[in-house]
């Protein structure tokens, strides 16, 4: 599911995917994916959701990842990943 209302574009995934996201300041790119948003301006990074997990690695650029469970956010450069 992905939507785009001018303001910012954003995407809600079940599964495994490969972001590669055009920067644009002015619209923001979040991704909502079990109790995890994550939110890019111009990036790429790889995004998989299991059962119990949810695991993102980042190629280029910077990433912020919020659990939205426990309101606690992280910011992510190239080659790191949070589980």
């Amino acid at each position: 599911f992905e939507k785009d209302n001018g303001q910012m574009r954003y995407a809600e995934l079940t599964g495994e995917a490969l972001f590669e996201v055009a920067k644009d300041p002015d619209r923001p790119f979040v991704i909502q994916c079990r109790d995890v948003s994550i939110k890019v301006l111009g990036t790429s990074f790889s995004l998989r959701s299991s059962q119990d997990s949810v695991v993102v690695k980042v190629l280029t650029g910077k990433v912020s990842v919020t659990s939205t469970f426990d309101n606690k956010t992280a910011q992510l450069e190239p080659f790191q990943e949070l589980v």
